[in-house]
């Protein structure tokens, strides 16, 4: 149901291979592309810009070993070996218990921050979130997975297209959670039975944003796309 993820970007092996950057593909590391109008980084330089990205790397992490854990069971239908229905679903509870905090610290303590600079972080207007809803309604009318947008509200430009596009992603994400995490909790007090159909139908509504967010925002807090923002010791300064 869900592809791997692609591995955090890696530090340059020596001053000379900084000269490519990962700007492009759905996951961390994307396609080299060559940036002319940056210096090479050094290595011990790229961990500095790069820190982000690798502390919400291993955030990110968690929550795609326990989705793929989920997403494996329904396509067996069955729990992994040796784990009892109550403990499978505590699985999935904490999963979406623990995303719904860590969007709330992203979008009190970390966001506000890196969004006077970039534009993907910024919280969305009224306009934008009629905007992405009216966008994805039409997605899943069309039957299309849809890539999270804000829609842009006629504007084409490239700031406009990216405005407040992960906090839009969150909330498409916690219209999906939600209700799994609802389904689960009533197969936990045992009010409902689990079944597999049903769990993938729950997983399969939100499962493609969620796997993008995680890639995507990674990306954007990599060291090839931080140094055009910031420099390294305001974010050595960041909290994450």
């Amino acid at each position: 149901m869900a592809s791997p993820p692609a591995p955090a970007p890696a530090p340059p092996e020596d001053d000379a291979s900084a000269q490519t950057t990962s700007t492009g593909g759905s996951g961390p590391r994307g396609a080299a592309q060559q940036q002319p109008n940056l210096p090479p980084l050094s290595r011990d330089q790229f961990r500095q810009f790069n820190r982000l990205a690798e502390e919400m790397d291993r955030f990110h992490s968690h929550f795609r070993e326990t989705w793929e854990m989920l997403s494996s069971a329904c396509a067996t239908g069955r729990r992994p070996r040796g784990m009892t229905a109550k403990q499978f679903t505590a699985e999935g509870l904490r999963l979406c218990r623990h995303l719904h905090m860590h969007h709330n610290i992203e979008e009190s303590l970390v966001f506000p921050r890196l969004a006077a600079r970039m534009p993907e972080f910024r919280k969305p207007t009224k306009a934008q979130i009629a905007a992405a809803a009216a966008n994805n309604n039409e997605r899943e009318s069309e039957g299309g997975d849809g890539d999270g947008g804000s829609g842009g509200g006629g504007d084409d430009s490239a700031e406009a297209a990216a405005a407040a596009r992960l906090t839009l992603q969150h909330r498409r994400i916690h219209g999906g959670m939600d209700a799994l995490e609802a389904y689960l909790d009533a197969c936990h007090a045992g009010t409902r039975e689990l079944d597999w159909g049903e769990l993938r139908a729950l997983m399969e509504s939100w499962g493609d944003v969620l796997l993008q967010h995680l890639d995507e925002e990674v990306r954007l807090l990599g060291a090839d796309n931080m140094r055009k923002h910031w420099s390294a010791a305001e974010i050595r300064a960041m909290p994450m």
